[in-house]
């Protein structure tokens, strides 16, 4: 059986921003490991004027399509080993958030991860309790938890 589970972590606003950023992201690497084992494609979300960022992607992989709609530019690739060191090595911005507004996670099409709101709020598929409590081990203890079938 599978569960979702929604999980929020604890934010704060920094100092001349309004987005909101957890005091660190000691969880990120555990929980993006752990999703990318069962994944095989990626599709990330950046606004459009974090070309920067979406650039960066570009150069890794060549082969994606891209989409832009509604301020955002869309990318969807398959995983590759240096995205996922990209993912997992160079995943903060210069001011120490995610880079990414939105990343999913497939595999074969069926999509296994969410993490929005630049790595803060997250959407999974947990196949069985013990997975629920691996996501639940890995992230703060102050982390707002809903499952549901």
């Amino acid at each position: 059986m599978t569960n979702k589970i929604y999980f929020s972590v604890s934010t704060y606003l920094k100092e001349d921003s309004w987005i909101g950023v957890p005091l660190n992201y000691d969880y990120w690497i555990p929980l993006i490991k752990h999703f990318l084992k069962h994944s095989n494609t990626i599709e990330i979300h950046c606004w459009n004027e974090e070309k920067v960022i979406f650039d960066e992607l570009l150069l890794i992989n060549e082969d994606y399509t891209m989409d832009v709609m509604h301020g955002m530019t869309i990318i969807k690739t398959a995983l590759s080993p240096e995205l996922i060191s990209l993912l997992t090595t160079k995943y903060l911005d210069k001011t120490g958030k995610i880079k990414w507004f939105s990343l999913f996670f497939y595999n074969d099409g069926n999509k296994t991860f969410n993490s929005e709101h630049w790595g803060t709020e997250f959407v999974v598929s947990a196949l069985n309790k013990g997975e629920a409590q691996t996501i639940r081990s890995i992230m703060p203890k102050d982390t707002n938890f809903h499952e549901y079938e």
